[in-house]
């Protein structure tokens, strides 16, 4: 551990997140206390339930003294829950007033809690497997999963969790754009028939505009969307030569009476 870092257990301790602390760098005053600075779920303030002792609570986000140890680190517990996808912090030190702030050059300090990267693995998963059945290469984006869960294997769960989130809107982004793409050619067929596709297209072009000015799970519910009423309007023709036969069963029927 080098002067002026952080040193945060990956996993959690008893239901607590123990950061450690050692002065050096931009931190030196050794007579001086030191505060950790941290929010959750991307600095917003914790609920006062994880508070702990002698905390001093500012609108998004609070300032809690380290216990300085034996060794001369300075050490922190933060109790953590399911409900933390992550916790942010960085370190300051005040004296006569002025204050010093090791925020890890702009970086600031991430904890992530492995559940959330589980959940980025999980979706990352899927839709490798999407990309799959819609005939779109994968190999690069296997490797990354790869990289990914040796990461995670490591203990560095906020870098596997970040890495998974940038290449998951890249893939997702594909699939839609193959998904989108199919469900247009079957509007012309559809059409060919005969068949009022109007609404499909309404969706579709919602579609193309969330993907075009937002995140690829902006279109997702879109593109459903457009498979349930392909899956009606497949219904419909499938039953339509059923229901004309019926209709003129009954003309046939009532008709000769």
């Amino acid at each position: 551990m080098k002067h002026g870092s952080a040193l945060i257990s990956q996993n959690q301790v008893n239901g607590f997140l123990v950061v450690k602390y050692r002065l050096g760098g931009v931190l030196r005053k050794a007579s001086s206390p030191v505060y950790i600075r941290w929010g959750i779920n991307e600095w917003k303030r914790p609920p006062s339930s994880q508070e702990p002792a002698d905390s001093l609570w500012y609108y998004d986000y609070v300032e809690t003294p380290m216990h300085r140890e034996i060794d001369g680190l300075f050490t922190i517990a933060i109790s953590v829950t399911t409900r933390m996808d992550q916790v942010d912090f960085l370190f300051v030190q005040w004296s006569q007033g002025l204050r010093d702030l090791d925020d890890d050059d702009g970086r600031r300090w991430v904890w992530t809690n492995p559940a959330q990267y589980y959940k980025a693995r999980d979706l990352y998963n899927d839709l490798l497997g999407q990309a799959q059945d819609q005939g779109v290469s994968v190999a690069n984006f296997t490797s990354i999963l790869e990289d990914a869960e040796a990461s995670a294997e490591a203990g560095e769960y906020s870098y596997a969790r970040s890495l998974l989130n940038h290449w998951t809107e890249i893939l997702g982004r594909r699939v839609m754009e193959v998904l989108i793409s199919q469900d247009w050619q079957r509007v012309e067929v559809a059409k060919q028939r005969g068949v009022d596709t109007s609404r499909i297209e309404t969706y579709l072009k919602a579609a193309e505009s969330r993907l075009k000015f937002g995140p690829w799970n902006y279109a997702e519910g879109y593109v459903e969307k457009v498979g349930e009423l392909h899956q009606i309007e497949a219904g419909q023709l499938f039953l339509a030569p059923f229901l004309l036969i019926t209709a003129l069963l009954v003309r046939r029927r009532f008709g000769s009476s």
